[in-house]
């Protein structure tokens, strides 16, 4: 029988005993699930994935010769997922977590280059068809010499490109590396010398953000160091909190811990969490629980709600709320008293009028908070006689001067200009009353801002003259 008959016969047979439809299923399934698992712990990457067609597989069966005496292995890329990642660190952190997701056969095949050579970096993996996702394949299996295995690669953003090359005009070709280059020797020199940049660039990148993430650490841009030193997704309007940011401002050496973290440790803090939202607060939360152990920041990331529970939902913080068990007990009465009377309004309205209103004993905190571009210039709370908190309290800049905004939330009403209209949660009732409480918040925010000033200026008498003073910290010494 001829090879031609041979492929034909073995294509029917392939057509016969796969199921396609339900393979290409399975296919998608286990590439959401590789996507999501990635795309959980921040990484940046690209993914692709395929099922082999009838005709690949019958042209690498005969190739190879599967199945038969001469090598009686099976075929193991019936489906193949291809992850690209922009950063050349992210290879061995996607190789541990494939490894501890799924179950491997045999070991990892990767790139051999000798240090005169230059070649392409990749992994390639095989792992075993979970078989919670591969339930949706219902066809007897197949007796063809092709394992329930798929085969994952993985690639960096620079190489992509030159892998699709190397792949048609190598791999794929007829003739040896010798002959393909014959008489053209010094454009296979050239291209080496192409391969040589692309591997200088992978490295380059790391280390660039690493010394970006250095250079931010130095001038106190605390967001900026924690992003471009871990490098991972998050969302656009996250923020560190202002009282992480004044603790990082007070304390440069606690900031620093932070800056000497490996970013594999937090990528794997955020594996153990179930759909985590990567932002500011979370990376400064889980590398103060897993690595730095600070009190301090333990107890302000007690209170940011930067963590989903059990069922996936954001654990809020209340803006404003009691702080003993006792009034805590005597205001819900009250509102629950006052709940059951409302169908008795004038004997509410009676039961009110003739009290004389004394204002409320209240001690305030103020964090001052300088941002460019950003018109709030610090964040107070109100404490109203050691029993009732109210939190979020801004002071932002007028055009003018300086003034106190009351926590508040967006409605769905807009003015005449089309900007949306906030109503406060919770605010004073009287002209006098307000003019005391905001007066004081002003006068603490004075205070707090001259007190971080002078610590500002004895950091920097202490400095002056020694610029080298924290060259030891640099990567790249």
């Amino acid at each position: 029988m001829r090879d031609d008959e041979k492929k034909v016969l073995l294509q029917q047979q392939i057509e016969q005993e796969i199921d396609f439809d339900k393979l290409t299923e399975f296919c998608e399934h286990l590439t959401d699930a590789v996507q999501e698992i990635f795309r959980s712990c921040g990484l940046y990457f690209r993914i692709f994935s395929r099922v082999k067609s009838t005709d690949s597989i019958a042209n690498k069966l005969i190739r190879r010769q599967y199945g038969t005496e001469q090598n009686p292995k099976k075929l193991q890329d019936l489906i193949g997922i291809r992850v690209v990642l922009y950063y050349y660190d992210d290879l061995s952190i996607c190789r541990d977590i494939m490894e501890s997701t799924f179950q491997m056969l045999d070991h990892w095949s990767r790139t051999n280059a000798t240090a005169n050579e230059f070649k392409a970096t990749k992994i390639n993996g095989v792992f075993r068809f979970p078989s919670e996702y591969f339930k949706v394949y219902k066809k007897d299996m197949w007796t063809l010499p092709i394992d329930t295995t798929f085969e994952i690669q993985f690639r960096t953003v620079f190489f992509e490109g030159w892998h699709e090359i190397e792949h048609d005009m190598r791999y794929k070709s007829l003739l040896s590396d010798n002959e393909f280059w014959r008489g053209s020797e010094e454009l296979s020199r050239i291209l080496n010398c192409i391969l040589a940049n692309l591997e200088l660039s992978d490295w380059s990148l790391v280390q660039l953000f690493e010394q970006l993430s250095y250079n931010h650490y130095k001038n106190a841009n605390w967001e900026l160091m924690l992003k471009s030193k871990f490098r991972i997704h998050m969302d656009d309007n996250s923020e560190l909190d202002p009282a992480i940011l004044e603790l990082f401002d007070r304390d440069k050496e606690i900031a620093k811990q932070f800056f000497k973290c490996k970013r594999k440790d937090l990528i794997r803090e955020l594996l153990k969490l179930d759909a985590p939202q990567p932002s500011y607060n979370l990376i400064v939360k889980l590398l103060n629980d897993s690595k730095i152990h600070n009190e301090e920041v333990a107890a302000i990331c007690d209170k940011l709600p930067i963590i989903r529970d059990e069922k996936n939902s954001v654990i809020y913080k209340d803006v404003c709320n009691p702080i003993t068990a006792e009034f805590r007990e005597e205001l819900y009465t009250n509102i629950l008293e006052a709940y059951a009377k409302i169908r008795e309004p004038e004997k509410a309205e009676t039961q009110t009028q003739g009290k004389t209103q004394e204002m409320p004993e209240f001690s305030v905190t103020v964090t001052p908070y300088e941002r460019e571009g950003s018109n709030i210039k610090g964040l107070a709370r109100i404490y109203f006689e050691n029993s009732f908190i109210v939190n979020n309290v801004n002071i932002l800049q007028g055009k003018e001067k300086i003034f106190v905004s009351m926590p508040s939330y967006k409605t769905k009403q807009v003015d005449e200009h089309g900007k949306p209209i906030y109503q406060d949660v919770c605010y004073p009732v009287t002209k006098d009353f307000r003019e005391k409480l905001y007066n004081e918040i002003i006068a603490e925010y004075e205070k707090a801002k001259d007190k971080s000033n002078e610590k500002a200026r004895e950091n920097a008498e202490q400095n002056h003259g020694n610029p080298d003073r924290d060259k030891k910290d640099t990567p790249f010494r």
